[in-house]
């Protein structure tokens, strides 16, 4: 099991813990075929040969609009879930840095769920699998492209993240305002100084604000994204 599919099988188990029986009861008022099953049979009864083309339609159609109807912490674990194999297989061939592993799981995740939430469903749902991945690799892809620009635009210019990593304080001094004429901010610029150039790991500096770990590396996404569209501007 790697990375993705561990990550996507510990939200489905968080989800039903934290959640109960609650949103297949709400939702199976709406669907009656999400009557009697637990999430688990919810997700074999998809992933399973056993379920008719017009059943697993059935199916597709109801978590989909239970997603969209909520709660989305639960029915966004469902759908990855059930999503998770057709995803594996199409992700296969993205090749990418080994340090952006996590962030490529992450928008692989982010983007299953964005179109699940936004995009009009496939006729016949049952290829609803298909469309999910295809969609999250193309956007996760094009992120990674993006990525590689960008760090051939400015990253270059910083040293590489390291623990032993040592420089003169006047060194240190001038690459910290180096950052701070692009005009991010105090606080863009402490992550980025941080993270980027003293090598501190993502982990203690959420610890320290209090914030998960995914969403301070989300935070300087969008700060290197910036940078990156000032560079191209430039």
């Amino acid at each position: 099991m790697n990375s993705l599919s561990r990550a996507v099988e510990q939200a489905f188990q968080e989800a039903v813990l934290w959640y109960g029986s609650g949103p297949l009861t709400e939702a199976s008022n709406r669907h009656k075929e999400l009557s009697g099953s637990s999430a688990l049979d919810l997700v074999l009864r998809i992933d399973g040969r056993a379920s008719s083309p017009e059943v697993l339609d059935r199916l597709w159609i109801a978590v989909i609009d239970s997603y969209r109807r909520g709660p989305r912490e639960f029915w966004g674990a469902v759908v990855l879930r059930t999503v998770a194999p057709t995803l594996l297989r199409t992700a296969a061939h993205i090749r990418h840095e080994r340090d952006l592993g996590e962030d490529t799981n992450h928008h692989l995740i982010a983007a299953v769920l964005e179109a699940a939430a936004a995009e009009e469903l496939v006729s016949p749902a049952r290829w609803t699998p298909h469309r999910l991945a295809t969609r999250a690799v193309t956007r996760t892809m094009r992120w990674l492209d993006a990525e590689r620009r960008s760090r051939g635009l400015y990253l270059a210019d910083l040293p590489e993240p390291a623990a032993n990593f040592e420089l003169e304080p006047s060194q240190l001094s001038a690459l910290r305002d180096w950052i701070q004429l692009l005009g991010l901010g105090e606080e863009a610029t402490v992550l980025i100084y941080r993270n980027r150039v003293l090598g501190e790991p993502l982990t203690s500096i959420a610890a320290e604000l209090g914030l998960s770990e995914g969403a301070v590396r989300m935070r300087r996404f969008r700060i290197e994204e910036r940078i990156r569209q000032q560079q191209l501007a430039a």
